[in-house]
């Protein structure tokens, strides 16, 4: 009994967790699709991706590298760009390519990852999801631009409003349901597999756990965020870095409500292809990300990666009560971003039904404001919005720094204690990056650091330097870092 109610709590705890940390990038999603339809139109949609080319495919994969939602909240975009007339291709693509990155946690994704990890991940989800889209448009006899399903009307002269009732119509029963579906894919695949397992199984190099840890992502989900965070885990701390292009490429992007949605529109028959093609190229690309990546000289002990994908420790037999260990974890996505971005979507739809009582019948037109000038303006702004957000994200706050540099520099002591020559030498890259961002980081959090504390930061580096030449030439260092530690511990307290 206490086994299979344990069950029905991960179920429910993983789901609802899902159900909440995707609020925000829904509510982005939401009014990405309310704009496309009462703002830009139809016509205008058409003429970037429904010109039935093949450069659609690959203006989609451009136009989803910008878009701030997760793979939940990409739905809404889907359901509305289907109904003005999209293919299905081009949906696909943007299906795939959308969900994994936003505009702010591109600079983290690159921080956690490194440029190399991060360029063979932008690679594989270009070719994942073009040649998705591909297969998809070969295959779908409505590979040409189609009518749609939307009603060619508004509901009022106002384009305040049409954008606030087309944001509600996009989470329309359809894209519900989907999430739904997806919500209870989490659930299930959650009960499925043991606390930690994902963790465990990256620190066993072999083909088989590669295989499970392939084929889990089509189930699960994840935020952009934690993609970013769980990323960095896997180039760094596993034995198999690889596998970010499943685990990131796959889990970030693709859900079971995207998988019965994409069924249901092209059938099962014509989805099978397409996912074995997916699931080759993913695999391809990962053993190519594996042999740039793997080092095979480091051999971790443990990771934590992924851990929210399974069962957690002590759920219902924690030692505060099965109340605390189920509540005290489904509390921990309530934050203030989830909460406004859940009274947000409340206000919208409530708005919905207001709007809709209003009785008018606007026809939708090309709006005048949206020129292809008027366009080129919008996306230039955005790029540049981009940029600016990557750069900042790029250099983690002071505070996460010092909070870093000051594990890290305990762990080196340790490892220099025990002679663990890898593991120090990684430790002292990671803690030089992290000092070489130091002053940019400080600048952009409107912090200046003075003449001393900028010769602070280049003595503690001269010194990490003069720390790895010693460990070169063999040199006893078990005091070394014990003296370092102290050195970083000093040197944070100038750092206020």
């Amino acid at each position: 009994m206490n086994a299979a109610l344990e069950l029905v709590a991960v179920f429910a705890l993983r789901a609802i967790q899902a159900a909440v940390l995707c609020l925000p990038t829904l509510l982005s999603g939401m009014v990405v699709a309310g704009v496309l339809r009462a703002i830009v139109g139809r016509q205008n949609v058409n003429r970037w991706i429904g010109r039935g080319a093949a450069s659609d495919l690959l203006r989609a994969w451009v136009a989803a590298f910008f878009l701030p939602v997760c793979s939940f909240g990409v739905l809404p975009i889907i359901v509305t760009l289907r109904a003005m007339g999209t293919r299905w291709g081009p949906l696909v693509v943007i299906a795939i390519a959308g969900p994994w990155i936003t505009p702010w946690t591109l600079g983290y994704l690159i921080d956690r990852t490194g440029p190399a990890a991060f360029l063979l991940l932008l690679t594989s989800n270009a070719m994942i999801a073009l040649a998705a889209g591909g297969i998809v448009d070969r295959l779908d006899s409505s590979a040409t631009p189609v009518e749609g399903d939307a009603p060619d009307v508004l509901p009022t002269h106002s384009t305040l409003l049409n954008t606030l009732w087309s944001t509600a119509v996009a989470l329309n029963r359809h894209a519900l349901v989907l999430i739904g579906i997806g919500l209870f894919g989490v659930g299930a695949i959650a009960v499925c597999i043991p606390p930690n397992a994902v963790g465990d199984w990256l620190v066993e190099r072999s083909v088989f756990h590669a295989g499970i840890l392939t084929a889990i992502p089509l189930f699960t989900y994840v935020t952009p965020e934690v993609a970013a965070m769980q990323a960095g885990e896997v180039v760094r701390s596993s034995l198999m870095p690889g596998l970010i292009v499943p685990l990131i490429g796959l889990g970030a992007t693709i859900h079971l409500g995207m998988l019965a949605g994409f069924g249901r529109a092209v059938g099962v028959r014509r989805l099978l292809p397409v996912l074995g093609v997916v699931v080759v190229v993913v695999a391809v690309w990962g053993v190519v990300t594996d042999l740039a990546l793997y080092d095979g000289s480091y051999s971790p002990e443990d990771s934590h990666a992924f851990e929210d994908y399974g069962r957690p420790f002590h759920l219902l037999d924690h030692p505060d009560g099965r109340a605390t260990g189920f509540f005290g974890r489904l509390r921990r996505p309530l934050g203030m971003n989830a909460l406004t971005a859940g009274a947000a979507i409340a206000l919208i739809l409530a708005a919905r039904v207001l709007i809709g009582r209003l009785n008018n019948v606007v026809p939708e037109v090309e709006l005048a404001f949206v020129s292809p000038s008027r366009a080129r303006l919008a996306m230039r702004i955005i790029v540049l919005m981009t940029v600016v957000l990557a750069i900042y994200t790029y250099y983690p706050p002071p505070s996460a720094l010092k909070r870093e540099l000051q594990a890290a520099s305990a762990e080196l002591s340790i490892a220099c204690q025990t002679g663990e020559q890898v593991h120090v030498r990684r430790l002292a890259q990671q803690m030089d990056r992290r000092l070489a961002q130091f002053t940019k980081s400080a600048m952009l959090h409107g912090r200046f650091p003075t003449a001393e504390q900028r010769a602070a930061i280049n003595d503690v580096r001269q010194y990490l330097t003069e720390l790895m030449t010693a460990m070169d030439n063999s040199k006893d260092n078990r005091n070394a870092g014990v003296s370092f530690h102290l050195k970083i511990r000093e040197f944070l307290r100038t750092m206020h």
